[in-house]
């Protein structure tokens, strides 16, 4: 996740994120992997680690 604006799209960051959760050894399969990422979000969201940097789309975010 980038710190710096632009930052990255909400749709490239749930691809990164699926991608390298289903690398995980101890991932399970039939889990979704694009659900658990966009929780990932919205805790991060929650705790002040990530901010969403633009109000239209597409949706942008950095690590704060």
């Amino acid at each position: 996740m980038p710190a710096t604006e632009p930052g990255i799209t909400l749709n490239a960051y749930l691809d990164a994120m699926t991608t390298q959760l289903r690398k995980a050894r101890e991932w399970d399969p039939s889990l979704s992997a694009g659900w658990y990422a966009m929780a990932m979000k919205l805790d991060l969201g929650a705790r002040g680690e990530l901010r969403r940097i633009n109000a239209k789309p597409p949706q942008r975010l950095i690590r704060t």
